[in-house]
């Protein structure tokens, strides 16, 4: 694993906070994005950012970093996400098709999304081959199809209340999902198709 903390990153500013538009530099391995730069804290990730990136190959976001922009990793050859726990929305198609494909398979990957965790946008990880799937109880909203494709065999664990679980489950990206499975005695939920 090789991590570098000193690509020169673009970015544009709002006050004290930053917008990472993009990086000018080829990434070996895994980028990790910093909670400053020049001394702002990292906020967001614009849209289009690393779309088509294919020399990342992981991305470890830094715990400031509350939004992922639409398309931001659109098309990436990423093999591993990690998230910050000051991640609260993921924009439309932020990691479609983003997931690194050997031939006749996919990357197997695990998602979990920490407390604060309030949006996914549509398509945001279709495409990706979902092992397990963390929502937590401050999950407000799961865009059409967020997790299209290799989702339905895929263990869902939900922290929230079984409302909660039914609000998000209104939503089409999870509606062949039962809700007979889901606990609500105060533990962690679990759905599966």
């Amino acid at each position: 694993i090789v991590f570098n903390n000193d690509y020169e990153f673009t970015y544009t500013l709002s006050g004290n906070k930053a917008t990472v538009t993009g990086l000018e530099d080829t990434v070996t391995g895994i980028l990790r994005i910093p909670d400053t730069i020049d001394g702002y804290d990292v906020v967001a990730i614009a849209p289009n950012a690393f779309k088509d990136r294919t020399d990342i190959t992981g991305i470890i976001t830094g715990e400031k970093l509350e939004t992922i922009g639409k398309m931001a990793f659109y098309g990436a050859q990423l093999r591993s996400v990690q998230f910050g726990s000051g991640l609260q929305h993921i924009g439309d198609y932020a990691f479609y098709n983003a997931f690194y494909k050997p031939e006749y398979s996919y990357t197997q990957i695990a998602l979990e999304f920490a407390e604060g965790m309030k949006t996914v946008g549509k398509n945001a990880f279709a495409g990706v081959r979902i092992t397990e799937l963390k929502i937590p109880s401050t999950m407000e909203s799961i865009g059409t199809d967020a997790f299209e494709y290799h989702f339905h065999d895929t263990p869902v664990i939900y922290n929230g209340t079984l409302q909660q679980w039914l609000d998000i489950y209104r939503a089409e990206s999870l509606a062949d999902y039962r809700t007979d499975y889901l606990s609500s005695k105060g533990g962690p939920g679990y759905a599966k198709y």
